[in-house]
């Protein structure tokens, strides 16, 4: 199913705007140090997005992240959770090519074609994503076996499944910043929230990279 054919589907509570949704106000614990990390590790404040690689608000999602990572240099990581739902056939391959690419060569391979295939969002044929693998020197011998077994796919992704469950994540994307969710996911609400942290264990809010 492409990215497209998104607008058939009903919206899910993690996607629906602010005002329609009920506030969950639970700080949850969200374990991060088997998830792929973009910034740095001592960060004051801690983004987890629990993600849809098929999911085109999750692609919409990208820039507002990469930009909020601009203005907090230094002081604001980014943490991936995977979450493919159901109904999107390709998104656990890819998924599963993602995770294989963080076991093998760490941080940096995730990121890498994290970045590569939200260049192309629509293409997300198994040839294209393996093309992408070959580029940053995975092991495809083993993303092969994987894709082949989709019981060892299902297993692979169950961790962050499980967790998305507990967090009570209904749609994606699904953003936690400091283990509470972020309603308001506008450049705005982030900028709220990120400067409120600061404001409240620093005393002082944090100034914006321009």
């Amino acid at each position: 199913q492409d990215v497209d054919q998104l607008k058939n589907q009903p919206p899910s509570q993690a996607s629906m705007p602010a005002k329609n949704r009920m506030e969950d106000t639970k700080v949850y614990d969200i374990p991060v140090s088997d998830s792929p990390i973009l910034g740095s590790k001592d960060a004051a404040v801690t983004i987890v997005e629990f993600s849809d690689f098929q999911c085109s608000f999750c692609i919409k999602e990208h820039p507002v992240l990469k930009q909020v990572l601009d203005e907090y240099p230094g002081k604001v990581r980014l943490v991936f959770k995977h979450f493919p739902l159901d109904f999107h056939k390709q998104a656990p391959a890819v998924h599963a090519a993602t995770k294989l690419a963080y076991q093998q060569k760490g941080d940096d391979a995730f990121w890498k074609l994290y970045e590569m295939i939200l260049s192309e969002p629509k293409k997300l044929e198994l040839a294209v994503i393996k093309i992408y693998t070959q580029a940053l020197g995975l092991n495809t011998a083993e993303l092969d076996k994987l894709w082949s077994d989709s019981k060892a796919m299902t297993e692979l992704l169950k961790a962050d499944k499980e967790l998305a469950a507990k967090c009570n994540v209904a749609g994606t994307p699904t953003i936690f910043i400091n283990g509470l969710k972020l309603s308001d996911r506008s450049i705005e609400g982030y900028r709220a929230r990120i400067d409120s942290i600061f404001a409240s264990t620093q005393g002082k809010v944090f100034s914006r990279a321009k």
